[in-house]
């Protein structure tokens, strides 16, 4: 896993995980996801979705996200 998350920063020049998702065609979307649920990683017909709490601060997005 180490090796894999090195070589995205490194063909990325960047740790940030939404520029990241962004260059291997994720899409982030957010929604209400109830108590206890703050991120979900979902593939629904080849295409990859990755959906976050809504209302969620920046850093914690981060956090949830990587």
């Amino acid at each position: 896993m180490d090796k894999t998350i090195h070589k995205l920063v490194r063909k990325f020049r960047t740790n940030d995980p939404f520029t990241i998702a962004s260059g291997l065609n994720i899409i982030v979307r957010y929604a209400d996801l109830g108590e206890g649920t703050q991120g979900l990683y979902y593939k629904k017909l080849r295409r990859r979705f990755i959906i976050l709490q809504e209302g969620m601060e920046y850093h914690w997005q981060r956090v949830v996200f990587s």
